[in-house]
Formats: structure tokens, C-alpha cells, sequence
């Protein structure tokens, strides 16, 4: 068994890796940008009841229904800074996951690299070895032919 043989185990390994991790990070960019989106229904709902208490403001609005509404706007507003803490974290676990990804990657490569050297290598002895075959058969056909 050859050294590039013996190492592709190694070398299936590594990639093998260096896939799930990818794999992974690109579920952790999903789940930061579906975070993202998140904040952006939570803003689109803020703006729309804050519309909504302007226009019942303009018509006429008791006391209590405004500080219901307030209340209200204050508990989308502390879910905002919320979904934007979510968002942060998110986002920092996808960085964390990428800068896996790419050690994982750079280990796969490095691998690859030593493959591909063993299997030149061995292509050049094979190559060594057949000219000196085809050398040693020159040298037994050549007194043949001076006959």
C-alpha cells in the first residue's frame, strides 16, 4: 500500500470535517438571517400600532386606551431589544462556526496538498523505475544486435 493509499482515510476524514462544519455555519447564517427577519415583522408591527394610535389620537382617544396602547408599544419595544440580542448572538455563533469552518478547511487543503505530493512522488518512482527497465532491456537487446 502506497502512502497516498494510507492517507486517504486522512484525507476523507478532514473533508468529511471540513463539509459538516460548512454545513453547519450555512444553518447559522439561516438562522441569523430568519432572526433578522423576525425584528424586521416586530418593527413593521410597531409602526403600523404607532399609526394606528396617531389615527385614534386624531379622532379622540380616552386616557386608558392611550396608556394601553403605550403599555403596548413599550412591550413591542422591549421585545425589539430583545430580538436584537437574538440577532447578536446569532450572529456571533455564525462567526464562531465559520471561523471553524475555515480552520477545518484550511486542515482539508493542507491534507489534500500531502496527497497530491505522496501521489507525484510515486508517479515519478514509477516512472524512475519503468526507465530503468526500459534502460536495462536497451542494454540486453544491444549485444543482441551487434551479431
Amino acid at each position: 500500500m502506497t502512502r497516498s493509499q494510507r492517507m486517504e482515510p486522512v484525507q476523507k476524514l478532514t473533508e468529511e470535517r471540513a463539509n459538516a462544519a460548512a454545513k453547519a455555519y450555512g444553518e447559522a447564517r439561516e438562522r441569523s438571517e430568519e432572526q433578522r427577519r423576525r425584528l424586521g415583522q416586530l418593527t413593521s408591527f410597531r409602526d403600523d400600532y404607532l399609526s394606528q394610535r396617531t389615527s385614534s389620537g386624531e379622532s379622540g382617544i380616552d386616557g386608558f386606551r392611550l396608556r394601553d396602547y403605550n403599555a403596548f408599544i413599550a412591550r413591542i419595544d422591549a421585545a425589539i431589544q430583545h430580538q436584537r440580542g437574538v440577532i447578536e448572538q446569532a450572529e456571533a455563533d455564525a462567526e464562531r462556526l465559520r471561523k471553524v469552518w475555515m480552520e477545518l478547511l484550511g486542515r482539508a487543503r493542507a491534507v489534500d496538498k500531502v496527497v497530491d505530493r505522496y501521489q507525484d512522488e510515486e508517479r515519478r518512482t514509477e516512472e524512475r523505475r519503468n526507465q530503468r527497465q526500459n534502460d536495462e532491456l536497451a542494454q540486453r537487446r544491444r549485444p543482441l544486435d551487434l551479431d
